[in-house]
C-alpha cells in the first residue's frame, strides 16, 4: 500500500500527501527506527542500510496543498534556515561544547517537530510523516554532531599554537565553502563520521585531508584521526602500512593505507601524531626565517 493510500485509508491530513521512493524498504523503515531509539546497538550492515534510507528518502516528495517538495527542500527550509545559525552561535559560546550542544540540539528539535506540525507537515499517526520527521531530524541531528566536533577541533588547534585559517562557522555562507580550513598550504574538512566517504562514493575525494571520527574496537570508543591524500602525507612522512578501513586503528602508531573505490588511496594517522607533525614543520618554518 503506498503512502498516500494509507493515508487515505486513514482519513488524515487530507492536503497533505507524502510519495516515498519505490526503493525504500522495510529494512531501511527498520534501520532508520532502530538509529532513532538507539544508534550505539545499530551493526554495520544495519548503518549502511540507514545510510542507503537517508540517501533515498532526499529526492522523496510531499504535496501541500498546491506545492511539492523534496524532503532535502523541507529539510532546508524547515529546519536548517531557521536553527543553524542559532545552535552554532550557541556552541560556540560553550564552556562544555559535548554538554551545551546535546541540551541545545534536544531542545531545538522539539521545535521543529513543532514546525513542522504547524506548518501541517507532521502527524504522528500517518506513516509517512513520520518518516519525513525522521529524515529532518536525522539531518539535525547529524548537523549539530558535525559542528560541535568541528569547533571541538578548531578550539584544540588553536590550543596547541598550529597557525590555520578556517571558515566562518557563524553564517550559512560560511559554512558552504569548499573547505573547513587551510593548513601550511593544505585544505582539509572536519567531518564527525566516514559518511562523507559514502556520500562521495561517485566522485574522488579531491580534499587535502579530513579530520574525522573512527570507532576503535580496542578501547570500544571513538578516536579521532586524520585521512590524508597520498601527497600530503609522503610531504610530512612518508611511511604506510596497509589496511581496511574498520582495522585502520590495529595499525597505529603506524599509518595505514586504505583504498576507497577501486583506484583511490587515502592515508589514516592518529590525530594527535598528525598535529605534531605539522607543529614541527612550522617550527622549523619559523626557525629558518629568523
Amino acid at each position: 500500500m503506498s503512502s498516500d493510500q494509507e493515508q487515505s485509508k486513514r482519513g488524515i491530513s487530507e492536503t497533505m500527501h507524502i510519495q516515498l521512493p519505490e526503493a525504500f524498504s522495510k529494512t531501511h523503515i527498520a534501520a532508520l527506527g532502530k538509529y532513532f531509539r538507539n544508534r550505539s546497538t545499530l551493526s554495520r550492515a544495519e548503518w549502511s542500510d540507514l545510510f542507503e534510507a537517508i540517501d533515498l528518502l532526499r529526492g522523496a516528495r510531499v504535496t501541500l496543498g498546491e506545492a511539492t517538495y523534496t524532503f532535502a527542500e523541507v529539510y532546508e527550509s524547515v529546519v536548517e534556515a531557521i536553527y543553524a545559525d542559532t545552535f552554532v552561535q550557541r556552541v560556540l559560546l560553550a564552556k562544555d561544547i559535548a554538554v551545551e550542544g546535546a541540551r541545545l540540539r534536544d531542545e531545538l528539535a522539539k521545535r521543529i517537530l513543532g514546525d513542522l506540525r504547524e506548518k501541517g507537515l507532521y502527524d504522528p499517526q500517518v506513516f509517512a510523516s513520520q518518516i519525513l520527521s525522521g529524515f529532518c531530524l536525522y539531518w539535525w541531528y547529524a548537523f549539530t554532531k558535525g559542528y560541535a566536533f568541528e569547533i571541538e577541533i578548531i578550539r584544540d588547534l588553536e590550543a596547541s599554537g598550529l597557525a590555520f585559517t578556517a571558515h566562518d562557522l557563524r553564517t550559512r555562507k560560511g559554512r558552504r565553502s569548499p573547505y573547513d580550513l587551510i593548513i601550511q598550504g593544505y585544505q582539509g574538512d572536519i567531518k564527525s563520521s566516514t559518511y562523507f566517504m559514502i556520500a562521495a562514493r561517485t566522485a574522488a575525494l579531491s580534499t587535502d585531508f579530513y579530520i574525522t571520527l573512527l570507532f576503535d574496537r580496542r578501547t570500544r570508543r571513538r578516536m579521532r584521526v586524520v585521512m590524508l591524500q597520498e601527497a600530503v602525507w609522503a610531504a610530512i612522512n612518508g611511511e604506510t602500512r596497509p589496511a581496511k578501513l574498520e582495522a585502520v586503528t590495529a595499525v597505529f602508531p603506524a599509518a595505514a593505507e586504505i583504498l576507497v573505490g577501486e583506484h583511490q588511496r587515502l592515508i589514516v594517522v592518529e590525530y594527535e601524531r598528525w598535529k605534531q607533525r605539522l607543529l614541527q614543520r612550522q617550527k622549523t618554518s619559523e626557525e629558518g626565517k629568523q
